[in-house]
């Protein structure tokens, strides 16, 4: 989602370095928001806050990703001010 909080951010950011110290020296790769997943059954892309992927065919798409081990999403809630 674009216009984010800075508390989203830094909460998928903290998730992505996180991910990929721990995924280090897998086949796996951490990816942020800006590459979309593409879903073929419904033919269909989405902007997950993070993804991981660790399947060959993925490492041969550069623009889009198609076979995630883990898709994570942050959850913003919003605060009213009295």
């Amino acid at each position: 989602m674009a216009g984010a909080e800075d508390r989203h951010v830094t909460v998928a950011g903290n998730l992505f370095v996180a991910l990929r110290q721990h995924l280090r020296g897998t086949p796996c790769h951490t990816f942020i928001s800006d590459l979309r997943l593409h879903v073929a059954e419904s033919n269909a892309y989405f902007y997950p806050d993070l993804m991981v992927t660790c399947h060959a065919q993925d490492h041969a798409s550069r623009q889009s990703k198609s076979q995630p081990a883990l898709i994570a999403e942050v959850l913003s809630a919003q605060h009213r001010q009295p």
